[in-house]
């Protein structure tokens, strides 16, 4: 791999991942030994900057130079750290898929029970996907569609990434994945798949109360998905705090509103046990 990579066009991101103050001095500061909180620390700031930069500059444009900008310390400290670019980048898209799950199951680990946790975590998916951590997983996807090296690498970094992401799911969930690995990982593959073509869809207007509008038939679709699995607790939908809409006074057209509806339930059928 090497810095010469290319990309899509950018887009603006938000100030994820920029450190605070001036210029950090060389590497040889005291206390930053291997495995120190200080050496820890920096590790991270590094590795922030660099999520920072894929979502601001992209693959093609995310080198040793603004990385060093962005996290405002030397290339010789960088250096230190990840002697090489390639070992920076490989580092950083762990850390950015890491990051990703962390922030996804935080949202989520204050919910009590099933039910109430299927709602968080529709509602955390797509809080989520307005994150600049969500820009820059979208900028590697979108530029490793023609770049064959950052596909594999994602595939390869994927693979572990899927597999953290269900065992913190079913640990999250556990009454859900007592129904069985290939029910469970039906319902989380379809809840990806569907928040991930939400958050890129471009509404013509009233975007907010559309996305709110699909987000809650999202919900319904799960739970109506494990009631027909058998599982009683989810009965009732429990009350909890919903994402604010911006433009509360949009209502979807009644035509929109039954094509969105004919989606949901085309989904619905899927999900359903054959």
């Amino acid at each position: 791999m090497s810095a010469s990579k290319s990309g899509p066009v950018r887009r603006n991101a938000r100030s994820y991942g920029q450190s605070p103050g001036g210029l950090v001095q060389p590497h040889s500061a005291p206390g930053e030994g291997e495995g120190s909180e200080k050496s820890d620390v920096a590790r991270r700031a590094i590795l922030d900057a660099t999520v920072a930069c894929f979502a601001e500059h992209g693959w093609s444009g995310t080198n040793m130079s603004v990385i060093a900008r962005r996290s405002r310390m030397t290339r010789g400290r960088i250096q230190y750290y990840f002697p090489t670019l390639d070992d920076l980048l490989r580092a950083a898209i762990d850390h950015l898929l890491a990051e990703w799950r962390r922030r996804y199951f935080s949202l989520i680990s204050q919910a009590s029970g099933p039910s109430a946790r299927i709602e968080a975590g529709v509602n955390a998916l797509w809080e989520v996907t307005q994150d600049p951590l969500h820009v820059a997983k979208q900028e590697l996807e979108a530029t490793a569609r023609t770049n064959p090296e950052l596909r594999v690498l994602l595939e390869q970094f994927g693979v572990e990434n899927d597999e953290a992401s269900v065992a913190a799911a079913k640990r999250m969930y556990p009454e859900l994945a007592a129904y069985g690995d290939a029910a469970f990982r039906r319902a989380r593959d379809f809840t990806m798949v569907f928040m991930e073509g939400l958050a890129i869809f471009r509404f013509s207007s009233a975007g907010s109360a559309r996305q709110r509008e699909l987000i809650e038939m999202l919900t319904e679709v799960i739970i109506t998905y494990w009631k027909t699995h058998g599982v009683e607790v989810l009965e009732e939908r429990p009350s909890v705090e919903r994402l604010p809409v911006r433009d509360t006074a949009a209502v979807l057209d009644e035509e929109r509103r039954i094509q969105a509806l004919s989606l949901i339930k085309q989904a619905a059928d899927l999900l359903s046990p054959q």
